[in-house]
């Protein structure tokens, strides 16, 4: 634009609709990334962290669900990179066997573009199916509201159960069951917010019969590239990353799917080296506006809901409270793995303490379900059982 061939009224003018335009719509993406923070074959360096966050900057992104999370420090660490706007939200499953490391799913977001409103793990979905376990990685939700304009949107993000084996195709089927079938209750509640996408490593493409039993119903639908080859793994063609986006989700931009795969598939040798082996996706969705602005979200009770963090020390500047205790004794004795009794209005959930008492409570209660509670909800936390 040049200011000097026009009048610098009209030049102001120009930049600010320019300006609006370009704020109107919103990114959100998904990106598996492979053990982020304790992958080992090969390491990771400096510099591959740095160039994970420059890509994630370079996609332009409010939201980027993240699944393959090895440990919060490793998510706090890479919205330190990204900048001091940026946030996030991880789950707590998903953890390995022998206790070393976990691979959780969550999101990093831009909180100067989006409001997070809230966000849980659902934790309410089956563990079990047919004999089987499912949702060793339990899907994370999280709703935001666009900052300056109308768009308020759910988010979940996903990892279905990965493998080829019989038992590892009947968990994907009862998974992605479960969460249609939640997903649908949920929708049909009075007054609900119809925008909801659902996105991450589904692990399995769009003619399975996975994706047939997700789309059941026309609950959701599955956007796909208009390429005719369009992988977003290294490993073969077929896509296992997607979006799944709700009936009602009107303000998707039309054509806006992207596989960002052209570098990775140029070099996949270094691509999977530096970055992971999947290619991250995005999405545009309209932010300036909203099909059912009366529309609210069904929030998660305490014990489900997530904190946001920022970088490694970030905490709130106010004083966090703490939960009433017995006595002072047990002030000392309350350390990670002590036996409590954590109290709510709404429960009362007996289990070990996961991590020091906080700005959250954080409990593998007696099924071995990984519960969190804002401090605010607790009444009480006292040594023992109930």
């Amino acid at each position: 634009m040049n200011c000097h061939a026009m009048s610098m009224t009209l030049c102001l003018w120009l930049s600010a609709a320019l300006a609006a335009q370009q704020s109107a719509t919103l990114r959100i993406g998904t990106w598996n990334l492979e053990q982020l923070g304790i992958r080992g074959d090969p390491p990771r360096t400096e510099a591959d962290h740095q160039a994970i966050a420059d890509y994630i900057r370079k996609l332009d992104v409010a939201v980027l669900a993240v699944q393959e999370v090895g440990s919060d420090q490793a998510l706090d660490d890479l919205c330190r990179r990204l900048g001091p706007t940026f946030r996030n939200v991880l789950g707590t499953t998903g953890g390995f066997s022998d206790g070393k490391g976990r691979v959780s799913v969550g999101f990093v977001f831009d909180s100067a573009k989006v409001e997070l409103l809230h966000a849980a793990e659902l934790l309410q979905l089956p563990t079990q199916a047919e004999g089987l376990p499912i949702f060793h990685r339990i899907p994370v939700t999280a709703c935001f509201r666009a900052r300056g304009g109308g768009l308020d949107f759910r988010a979940v993000t996903v990892h279905i159960k990965a493998g080829q084996k019989p038992d590892d195709f009947q968990k994907r089927r009862l998974e992605v069951s479960a969460l249609r079938d939640w997903l649908a209750t949920l929708l049909r509640s009075p007054g609900e917010d119809q925008d909801v996408v659902v996105l991450g490593d589904f692990n399995h493409s769009y003619e399975t019969e996975a994706a047939t039993l997700f789309q059941k119903d026309g609950v959701v639908r599955y956007l796909k590239s208009n390429k005719a080859n369009d992988p977003t793994i290294a490993h073969f063609d077929a896509p296992i990353d997607m979006f799944a986006i709700s009936r009602g989700f009107d303000e998707v931009v039309d054509g806006s799917y992207d596989a960002h795969n052209e570098d990775g598939l140029r070099d996949k040798a270094t691509w999977q080296r530096v970055y992971t082996d999947h290619f991250p996706l995005t999405l545009a969705i309209a932010a300036d506006r909203d099909r059912d602005p009366q529309a609210t979200f069904t929030q998660e009770p305490p014990e489900r809901r997530l904190p946001a963090e920022a970088r490694p020390g970030r905490r709130d500047s106010a004083p966090v409270p703490t939960p009433t205790k017995a006595s002072a004794t047990e002030v000392d004795t309350l350390t990670t793995g002590s036996r409590v009794l954590v109290v709510t209005a709404e429960a009362r959930v007996s289990g070990t303490l996961l991590r020091p008492l906080g700005a959250w409570v954080w409990v593998r209660d007696e099924q071995g379900l990984v519960r969190a509670f804002p401090v605010e909800a607790v009444r009480e936390v006292r040594q023992g059982q109930q």
